[in-house]
């Protein structure tokens, strides 16, 4: 499976994580994502970086393009102009 990497400025980090972890459950389902996901954060920059595996890439990609995700982001405190995607489609 491909795994996914997203990082963004925020507004808040704290707030950002404590918005994050209560619309997990949802984003996951929504984005088909089955597997754990990995985030960390920078306090200093208010900065996010989250590790993603979705079972469909494609269908990922989509959903986050979707206004219900983007409502989500904004509630969070994501500045949507620096979301930025990593797709990892190369390993050693």
């Amino acid at each position: 499976m491909t795994k996914i990497v997203i990082t963004a400025e925020v507004k808040d980090v704290e707030k950002w994580e404590e918005g994050y972890r209560a619309h997990a459950p949802m984003l996951r389902e929504t984005m088909g994502v089955t597997k754990p996901v990995h985030f960390t954060t920078n306090i200093e920059t208010n900065e996010v970086c989250i590790n993603a595996e979705p079972d469909n890439l494609e269908h990922y990609l989509e959903m986050a393009q979707s206004p219900m995700i983007a409502e989500a982001m904004a509630k969070n405190g994501v500045l949507a102009e620096t979301v930025k995607f990593y797709i990892l489609d190369k390993q050693l």
